[in-house]
């Protein structure tokens, strides 16, 4: 969220700013909106008076100043609508370098905050806690009712889809908040590879009328598992009111899958089921399993880092481990957890290098990471205690290295029904009959396209708990 503010290097996203994709939620785009946050003159306290700075604390302030404007001017928004406004009135011809080359979504969200075009809004989109709840992306594969766990049919100012496959579509309901009637025309701007389309294209708003938007996007040009970007253009025919801007980022995909699946329960022997799974190569859908192994488990206790920013430094709050892995290995899965340190970091990396090849930094203590056929020989995990000024701080690290042809744990079946259909619904069936309470167990599903193909279409990593 931070743009140079040097009038030589104006709406030039920096280096440093963060950017997407958002890996946890790919039908999110983040950021939301970049703001001043380079070379800002700022007060101090050492007696100096002032200071340049650079960073989110010199960007954050601006788009939170904007945000108590917006409320002085109306009090009646709710926080969504100001948002809104925020992002859709914002300067997007934001680039990235001194080449010029423009700026995605991913790198600049809307764009530059423009606090003059926002006061002035008249197109704004609201949300509710209630939808928010109703859209949480592990809900979806949980239940066959529809409408539950689309985070794409969140009232957003953002237009996300990271599993298109082949074809998608949004709706956004759009509010007129002027005092007059105003009109409106739709168009659409997009990379040439990304067809995209809005209904209705024209339309007119009384005061407080709202209108529903239905986008629909064609990827089957895009590559596949690449990203293809693009904008929904809102004019207001006679100049009454500011464009409104709605960033697009969408990923062509040949299937729509969970990222992982977790299972908690007590049972021993069991089974569960998860629905609306999809994909274009359904006619040959061939299920591979490997798993489930059981967890090694480490407790140690971590003392704090001085330095925490600096993970390569020797000077304490690392643990490492080693572990060796054999070439028939199809899946490294790690786990971390801790009650007694705010925020922990997990790297997973091999052969000597500190240079991780994976790697879980959320803003707590609980982190996980899987990586898939991984090389065979030496490997490291290494736990980093990021936030934490307490001495022997207790964590729990469980991890698997999970194989082909392992007789001893040829206990996870997966099946798909109805047959060549999509959506489609997944089984998962267990058999743990040596298992106890706290066990965690992992394991591997491969989707292909055929026998010959068994992963082209997903690998899915499973994660049994049992209470």
């Amino acid at each position: 969220m931070i743009v140079n503010s040097d009038v030589t290097c104006a709406d030039k996203v920096t280096g440093f700013s963060s950017r997407g994709w958002n890996r946890a939620i790919p039908s999110i785009i983040k950021p939301d909106i970049v703001a001043p946050g380079a070379s800002i003159i700022a007060p101090v306290i050492d007696g100096v008076g002032y200071a340049i700075y650079q960073g989110t604390s010199m960007a954050s302030p601006h788009v939170a100043g904007a945000f108590a404007l917006l409320k002085a001017l109306h009090p009646d928004w709710s926080p969504a609508q100001a948002q809104a406004a925020i992002m859709t009135t914002a300067v997007a011809t934001i680039t990235i370098d001194d080449e010029g080359t423009n700026a995605t979504p991913f790198d600049a969200g809307a764009g530059r905050i423009n606090i003059g075009q926002a006061a002035q809004a008249a197109l704004v989109l609201d949300e509710n806690r209630a939808s928010y709840e109703n859209g949480d992306p592990a809900l979806y594969w949980q239940t066959e009712t529809t409408g539950v766990g689309i985070t794409a049919d969140l009232n957003l100012a953002s237009l996300g889809n990271g599993s298109c496959v082949d074809q998608c579509s949004w709706r956004r309901t759009l509010q007129n908040m002027s005092d007059s009637t105003t009109s409106w025309q739709a168009t659409v701007d997009s990379d040439s590879e990304l067809e995209l389309s809005v209904s209705p294209t024209s339309f007119n708003l009384s005061p407080e009328e709202s209108i529903e938007l239905t986008i629909e996007a064609n990827t089957t040009a895009v590559p596949l598992e690449d990203w293809d970007f693009g904008r929904i253009v809102l004019t207001e025919v006679d100049g009454d009111a500011p464009d409104a801007t709605i960033p697009v980022a969408v990923r062509h995909m040949t299937a729509k899958l969970p990222p992982s699946l977790k299972v908690t329960t007590t049972e021993q022997v069991g089974s569960k089921q998860y629905f609306k799974l999809e994909t274009t190569n359904i006619n040959t859908l061939t299920t591979t399993t490997f798993g489930l192994k059981a967890a090694n488990v480490i407790q140690e206790k971590l003392d704090s880092d001085p330095t925490p920013n600096n993970i390569h430094n020797n000077d304490g709050g690392i643990y490492l481990h080693s572990i060796k892995i054999s070439d028939n290995a199809v899946a490294l899965s790690i786990d971390l957890e801790s009650s007694e340190s705010p925020d922990l970091d997990l790297y997973v990396g091999k052969d000597g290098s500190f240079e991780p090849v994976a790697l879980s930094i959320n803003a707590d203590a609980s982190e996980a990471i899987t990586v898939t056929f991984p090389e065979a020989g030496d490997w490291w995990i290494a736990v980093h205690n990021f936030a934490s000024y307490r001495q022997g701080v207790l964590f729990t690290l469980r991890y698997a290295v999970i194989t082909r042809n392992d007789p001893d744990v040829a206990n996870l079946i997966a099946t798909t029904e109805p047959l060549n259909s999509s959506p489609f619904n997944l089984k998962l069936d267990w058999n743990l009959p040596e298992t106890a309470a706290g066990d965690y167990w992992y394991g591997i599903l491969q989707l292909g396209s055929s026998p010959a193909t068994a992963d082209d279409i997903g690998i899915i990593p499973v994660k049994l708990v049992i209470e």
